[in-house]
């Protein structure tokens, strides 16, 4: 009875947690957008979980219309899907795939234009070594110019090599390729 009364109240918990983190609070007093790509990565995760395809898919193609770096989750999000729904893995890329189009192209019919791409050439390319808070602009400031395109690699691409293989190993854990 005990330990079941601690295993109900468990999920209360953890959102305590979260919700109390110093960070969490401070990122929503900063006003950062962060928090927008933790709740669609979060319900992209739950659906998968969940068995529901066609929630997942729509909460990754919004995580990776925001931020491409979460295209490391897609194959976690497949395996979930695979395991849960019984939905092949390439059903889920397509589908996750047709929805981020759908979303660019949404983007390019409000603003009749595709300058809004230009934020993910900024954030592949580095064109800008302005100072910033970051560390990317000192490094690549300082570094010689015939490095620059080893070390984008290093610092932008080279995540996007690891789910493919951590897939393959523990696949049979997909949360922990997540």
């Amino acid at each position: 009875q005990d330990l079941a009364s601690k295993a109900d109240a468990m999920p209360d918990v953890v959102a305590l947690v979260y919700l109390l983190n110093p960070y969490s609070i401070l990122c929503c007093v900063g006003m950062s957008t962060i928090v927008v790509d933790h709740i669609f990565i979060s319900i992209a995760l739950l659906a998968a979980l969940r068995g529901q395809p066609l929630r997942a898919t729509i909460a990754l193609a919004l995580s990776l219309y925001l931020s491409p770096y979460f295209l490391i989750l897609l194959p976690p999000v497949c395996l979930l899907l695979r395991r849960a729904a019984g939905v092949g893995s390439f059903v889920s890329v397509v589908g996750t795939l047709l929805w981020l189009v759908l979303f660019l192209l949404l983007s390019f019919a409000a603003m009749r234009s595709w300058d809004f791409l230009a934020v993910y050439r900024f954030v592949f390319l580095v064109p800008d070594l302005a100072p910033n808070v970051g560390l990317f602009w000192y490094f690549f400031s300082e570094m010689f110019a015939h490095f620059k395109p080893f070390f984008l690699f290093l610092f932008h691409y080279h995540v996007i090599l690891f789910p493919i293989p951590l897939a393959i190993r523990v696949g049979y854990r997909p949360l922990f390729t997540a």
